[in-house]
């Protein structure tokens, strides 16, 4: 495809420059926003075996996202690092790499132009707006997903290009990279329509068999479409916010149009966090951004220039699933959903470029076009540096956000998050003080610093702040599990605290922590019956819970009912294969039937998966066999 030595020099220089400027990445650590749910925490990564595969793939969600590819691609990372943060910024680049690579062979695979190619390849490396995407190991889905759906926009632009005994092969591999990409994240689905445009840049008509060749495309957009949205409503992260209304809706997608464009063009005031405004009467000149989006609107219905239809409609269509018109989360924008739409902006600089210089041909001229355009790939280049050190950790990254926005709750809560996660729990309320006042709305901030009040030892502003909650929230369920904990722990009223709990499971009957808290108080009240009872109550609403299991197998083998308890341990462990305290539990099971081998077994198997089992008890059952 590229065979000349001019081409793989520029393209080198563009892939060198790039990683260049997001290396500080490499020694970035990791950051509390779901790097831990992604990684540091999450169980289904953190081992890798054929069997374990089914269970990346069948469940629902994770941070609020179905991407079984994006998961499998962060086991194979613990593989080969565990919990270093290296080697997961090490794979983002990597992969970051690549698709500089692919947009280049695509773009020049469309036109044979360098300048093009090479242009939107290297803004497309270098914007800081990109650096969210590859400096932060949780937004691996974006750089996956985005690798897959570049390959399968290259295979199908071969498709077009081949002789007719080899184009199947290119649809086929088109298809199956689409799929991949739709693994790894939920946005690919608008890639059907992308090749329309695909057949509009290479002058294909619209026919009957352009329509249905891409059949199996919008199949696959239909389903995974949908498996996205339950996956979001399974992670709570569908929001109630002003934009729900549909008029305010399409008003909130306009204005983050304009947005996008304009950071593409200006990227300064970057956070990691970009929230809505506080209403529609603080937020007018949202309306205002519906005059300019008609008017690009009114450019793709034209039809002037394929390549401007091309450009325009890629970015358009692209960033169409992540413009709150169906609200996903608290921020009104956000960088990383640029990744791959930018692509179509970064083309359309490639071809305005390409234009100008042959347009005026002037030597002067064309020096003073180089010179601009050099200086400003250069501020985008330190810009993109500078960016990258802000995610070096969740210090740097939050105190950058309450900089950008002061008035907003969510950095200051974050903030604290951080604190309480070094343990510094004092530290911790301070910040969530600071987002209490800048917000008193706003709900997890109590709930937060509720918990950080119980750290401190203060039960009397912890029970305060929990019962805000219940009177004026919307996490009730949380807050009523946490104060009945509370009630139990501090204030020593069991009663109270299982009548909250109580309240927290009617409020959601798949709340797995209610009925383990509740178990737990009747199990050290001495009512083991009700605790057995409370546990099949929960499996009754939840039957894949491994924790539910493993706390009625305990019960059971307290009051002797071993066959149960092995049953309900065995279970655990089937449901959930690194669970090591429940290995352990069995191999105890194990040796009170007296059968030693097999406890030793187990207990060898606890102690691989870090569970802390001691030399002398291993010694024990190696001396019985």
């Amino acid at each position: 495809m590229i065979r000349s030595d001019k081409h793989l020099t520029w393209l080198l220089l563009i892939f060198l420059g790039s990683l260049g400027c997001l290396s500080p990445a490499l020694f970035n650590d990791w950051v509390n926003w779901d790097d831990g749910a992604y990684v540091l925490q999450n169980s289904l990564i953190q081992q890798l075996s054929f069997s374990h595969l089914g269970k990346l793939f069948s469940t629902l969600e994770v941070a609020g996202s179905y991407h079984p590819l994006t998961l499998l691609s962060l086991a194979l990372d613990f593989q080969i690092g565990g919990k270093s943060p290296l080697v997961y910024h090490a794979t983002n680049l990597i992969l970051h790499g690549c698709n500089i690579v692919l947009v280049y062979l695509l773009v020049y695979h469309f036109h044979r132009n360098t300048i093009i190619a090479g242009l939107t390849a290297l803004l497309f490396g270098i914007h800081p707006m990109h650096v969210e995407s590859v400096a932060w190991v949780s937004a691996r889905k974006d750089v996956l997903y985005g690798f897959f759906f570049l390959g399968s926009l290259l295979a199908y632009d071969n498709y077009l290009q081949k002789s007719p005994a080899k184009r199947i092969y290119y649809l086929l591999a088109c298809l199956v990279l689409f799929g991949l990409s739709l693994l790894s994240k939920a946005a690919a689905i608008m890639l059907p329509v992308v090749l329309f445009g695909i057949d509009h840049i290479r002058g294909r008509k619209l026919s009957s068999r352009s329509i249905l060749e891409k059949i199996p495309f919008l199949v696959l957009s239909l389903i995974f479409g949908g498996v996205g949205i339950l996956a979001q409503q399974a992670g709570a992260a569908m929001e109630e916010v002003w934009a729900t209304e549909w008029t305010n809706s399409i008003f909130i997608g306009a204005y983050g149009i304009m947005l996008y464009i304009v950071k593409a063009l200006v990227p300064v005031h970057l956070s990691a966090f970009h929230p809505y405004p506080f209403g529609p009467s603080e937020a007018w000149y949202i309306y205002g951004a519906m005059l300019p989006v008609a008017g690009l609107l009114w450019l793709l219905w034209a039809r002037s220039s394929p390549r401007l239809v091309f450009g325009l409609g890629f970015f358009l269509v692209t960033i169409a699933p992540v413009l709150q018109v169906l609200p996903f989360g608290r921020a009104m924008i956000a960088e990383r959903y640029t990744y791959i739409p930018y692509i179509g902006l970064f083309y359309l600089a490639g071809w305005g470029m390409d234009h100008i210089l042959h347009k005026f041909g002037e030597r002067k001229f064309r020096g003073w076009v180089w010179l601009l355009a050099t200086g400003y790939i250069l501020f985008l280049g330190i810009s993109t540096f500078i960016r990258t050190q802000v995610w070096q950790n969740g210090l740097t990254l939050w105190t950058d956000v309450i900089r950008k926005y002061p008035g907003h709750a969510f950095g200051y809560c974050n903030l604290a998050d951080y604190w309480k996660q070094q343990g510094n729990a004092g530290k911790a309320i301070e910040y969530y003080n600071l987002g209490i006042n800048a917000d008193p709305g706003f709900m997890d901030a109590y709930l937060d610093r509720g918990r950080a009040f119980q750290q401190q030892n203060q039960p009397d502003k912890a029970l305060a702040d929990f019962s805000h909650i219940i009177r004026f929230g919307s996490q009730k369920h949380k807050a009523y599990l946490n104060r009945g904990m509370l009630l139990f722990s501090a204030y020593h009223n069991p009663d109270s605290a299982l009548t909250d709990l109580a309240r927290a499971i009617r409020l959601r009957p798949d709340y797995v922590q209610a009925y383990i808290n509740s178990g737990v108080i009747y199990e050290k009240t001495g009512r083991p019956d009700q605790a057995l009872a409370i546990y099949s109550r929960g499996l009754d609403h939840v039957p894949d819970n491994p924790y539910l299991y493993r706390y009625r197998g305990v019960v059971g083998f307290s009051g002797n009912d071993l066959a149960a308890a092995e049953a309900d341990l065995t279970m655990a462990i089937r449901l959930k294969e690194d669970y090591g305290e429940a290995w352990f539990l069995r191999s105890k099971l194990k040796l009170e039937q007296q059968e030693y081998g097999q406890a030793l077994e187990d207990a060898l198997k606890a102690r691989a998966l870090n569970y802390p089992v001691s030399q002398a008890y291993l010694d024990n059952l190696r001396a019985r066999n």
